[in-house]
């Protein structure tokens, strides 16, 4: 009998040998089983981990000041200004616009009384700043994407379609000689993308 015949005619008629190669063989679908389970468990929690960082940014956007600016800026209502300081540098700010129509200076004025400009600071920290966040955090693979385009889509659009936020992060870069939020402005192209890849199916809205 060639050997590699009388070698597993050994391990099959021997019990010592078969039970323990039985016992090795079963040891390791046990394991592999077990990996297989905590991994099916763990990928419902790391989703829920993400969507929890997402509703968390959510809420830093959803303060009535943050709202404020983003209603100036989705409706086109600032105007990127910068001041020179007697001492050579330079201060930005946006202006809230006088507006034509009554009506619609009354709904600014009830809404912001008589504020009549939005620091850099406040369009930094209450909206620019946790938006960056997003994008990096995205980009790093802490958040999701689909989350991303569903909660903050609408935001990260409305800082890089209106021209005068695009001014002012311009500016800033500039000045501060860094790439200020390039994080979101990649992903605010990925978002396009996506949202017209979605507009071409008929789907643009889910």
């Amino acid at each position: 009998m060639e050997p590699q015949w009388e070698f597993w005619t050994k391990t099959i008629y021997d019990p010592a040998i078969f039970w323990a190669m039985v016992t090795a063989v079963a040891t390791v679908l046990l394991v592999v089983a077990t990996i297989l389970l905590v991994w099916i468990g763990l990928i419902p929690l790391v989703r829920n981990k993400k969507a929890e960082l997402a509703e968390r940014f959510k809420e830093e956007l959803l303060t009535p000041s943050a709202q404020g600016i983003f209603f100036l800026a989705a409706h086109g209502f600032i105007i990127f200004a910068v001041d020179k300081r007697p001492n050579g540098g330079e201060i930005g700010y946006f202006a809230i616009i006088k507006l034509n129509e009554n009506i619609m200076q009354q709904r600014l004025d009830q809404m912001f009384g008589d504020q009549r400009i939005v620091m850099t600071f406040e369009m930094d920290d209450e909206i620019l700043a946790p938006l960056e966040e997003v994008a990096y955090y995205e980009k790093h693979g802490e958040i999701a994407f689909e989350d991303v385009y569903r909660i903050f889509g609408d935001y990260i659009d409305v800082c890089w379609e209106n021209a005068e936020i695009v001014k002012y992060i311009h500016w800033l870069r500039t000045t501060m000689k860094a790439d200020a939020y390039k994080n979101m402005e990649t992903l605010q192209k990925r978002l396009r993308a996506h949202y017209e890849k979605l507009r071409s199916k008929g789907m643009a809205a889910i």
